[in-house]
């Protein structure tokens, strides 16, 4: 595994962790009711949930396609690289 498909993997990843965690944060809001900002209707956090839940679950997607993307295209520099020399 080369590490720029690692390194991206991970990043996104990350991300997709994040926005997860974001999207439980405004579930758990709907379901109890406590908002930390009040001006949020549980009708608009039902949204955002959903939302960065499908943010989270498109990032989880293309991770590993990004990953195998960015080694079969070093390889085949590399590859290049080694015929042109």
């Amino acid at each position: 595994m080369s590490a720029a498909g690692r390194i991206a993997e991970d990043y996104l990843l990350g991300e997709a962790d994040t926005l997860q965690a974001i999207a439980e944060g405004y579930a758990a809001a709907v379901q109890t009711g406590k908002f930390a900002n009040r001006s949020i209707k549980p009708e608009q956090a039902r949204l955002f949930a959903a939302e960065f839940r499908t943010r989270a679950d498109a990032l989880y997607i293309i991770a590993p396609s990004l990953r195998q993307h960015l080694e079969s295209g070093l390889s085949r520099a590399s590859l290049n690289r080694g015929e042109g020399g």
